[in-house]
């Protein structure tokens, strides 16, 4: 499982949210109706704030823009409505311990662990040899 988490080096890294927004658009023109008329205001600070992480530019772009997606039935992309933060970000950091408990079923190592304390998560992602739990 270790061989198919590896990662891929882009042959253009586009670093301009607004670019990449644009290019994802070009690239799937289909998507462009649903669009919304105005960026969806979501407050990131206090999503960002409870992740205990920051989020992409460009994913912060294209979820004020677009409602959720699913692209190719494997990659979502979804943000909170307005004032529902704190739910997304429950929902979030419920995932990863869902993947931990299938990979430990399937003895298999899992990367990506949930810490939490109180009400706020923190996500860790384990480097190479580090141990997953």
């Amino acid at each position: 499982m270790d061989d198919f988490l590896g990662t891929q080096a882009p042959l253009h890294r586009i670093a301009d949210a607004g670019e990449a927004l644009r290019a994802f658009e070009r690239a799937a023109p289909a998507l462009v109706p649903l669009k919304r008329p105005e960026p969806a205001c979501i407050d990131w600070r206090i999503t960002e704030s409870l992740l205990g992480t920051s989020l992409p530019p460009d994913f912060k772009l294209l979820t004020e823009w677009y409602p959720h997606l699913i692209v190719g039935g494997t990659l979502y992309a979804g943000s909170p409505h307005p004032g529902t933060e704190q739910a997304l970000v429950d929902a979030t950091l419920e995932e990863p311990q869902i993947v931990q408990e299938w990979c430990e079923d399937a003895d298999l190592e899992c990367r990506a662990v949930v810490e939490r304390s109180g009400c706020r998560g923190r996500l860790h992602r384990p480097g190479r040899g580090e141990p997953a739990a």
